[in-house]
């Protein structure tokens, strides 16, 4: 038992979120997971509260905390490239959710009550007004702000996923590539129907754009992979991606503002009931 390292748990986010000092022993990649769940779970907290916030302190607070986990991560766990075998899994699923944790900021999952940061073109959004633009998908018309960064970050999970399907790295000691293993980890498919999510949100908002839709058929193809060995929760997510699909555009304002919250009663009915 004498290579486990017990750390006492930080309540305070900025002593959890800091770097781990030169002279302690080194972290696998677990360790950084469970801090990120952290900050995963306070990111939703500030999104779920009924109170709508004053003023852009604590996003802002977020969003630091956010910028500094990744200044903390250690160089071999900022990148899929070189990984063994054991690490590359977890390190896959980090990179991951750290993008899923910028989607989570500017995208909240419920309504919040109106505020006077609320924005006047999205709905309930309250972080959408003061914060700069990312890239969007295919060079398409730009979204608002807020969302833009969402997509932005769903490029960035893409990219992970196209890695590891089109050129796998190499994983020593034997060098061989672990692409299956990777995809089929059923704890990144709620991040994977998060994305498809902000990717039929654009579909639709771009006139069902081809390119958009490559985008979500490439998920939809990664929850087949994970259905091989995780039959049910793949199937559920995947047809929860379906419904969206299915949806017009009058449904738009409501998805993209999360005012229906990121699944109606009849999917989570039909698909997410403990029936079936």
């Amino acid at each position: 038992m004498s290579h486990i390292v017990v750390e006492p748990f930080a309540h305070n986010l900025a002593d959890l979120i800091g770097p781990t000092s030169a002279s302690s022993p080194p972290r696998g990649p677990f360790h950084y997971l469970c801090k990120l769940a952290v900050l995963i779970g306070r990111i939703v907290s500030y999104n779920n509260s009924p109170i709508a916030p004053t003023d852009n302190t604590e996003f802002e607070s977020l969003e630091t905390t956010l910028a500094r986990f990744r200044l903390s991560l250690p160089r071999k766990y900022r990148s899929i490239v070189g990984l063994s075998a054991s690490e590359v899994t977890h390190v896959t699923q980090l990179q991951i959710l750290l993008h899923v944790c910028t989607i989570l900021l500017h995208h909240p999952t419920v309504p919040v009550p109106t505020s006077p940061l609320s924005s006047s073109s999205d709905g309930p959004l309250h972080q959408n007004q003061g914060h700069s633009p990312g890239s969007s998908i295919h060079d398409l018309p730009p979204a608002e702000p807020a969302f833009a960064r969402c997509v932005s970050a769903v490029n960035n999970i893409l990219f992970i996923l196209k890695t590891h399907i089109n050129s796998p790295p190499p994983c020593p000691p034997t060098g061989s590539p672990v692409v299956i293993d990777v995809l089929q980890n059923p704890f990144i498919t709620p991040s994977l129907f998060l994305s498809a999510r902000i990717l039929a949100v654009r579909w639709l908002e771009t006139g069902r754009d081809k390119g958009v839709r490559a985008e979500i058929e490439l998920i939809l193809g990664v929850f087949d992979r994970i259905q091989e060995v995780w039959p049910d929760v793949a199937s559920k997510y995947r047809c929860l991606v379906l419904a969206d699909l299915a949806r017009d555009g009058n449904s738009l304002g409501s998805i993209k503002s999360g005012a229906s919250g990121y699944i109606s009663k009849e999917c989570a009915v039909a698909y997410v009931s403990t029936d079936r």
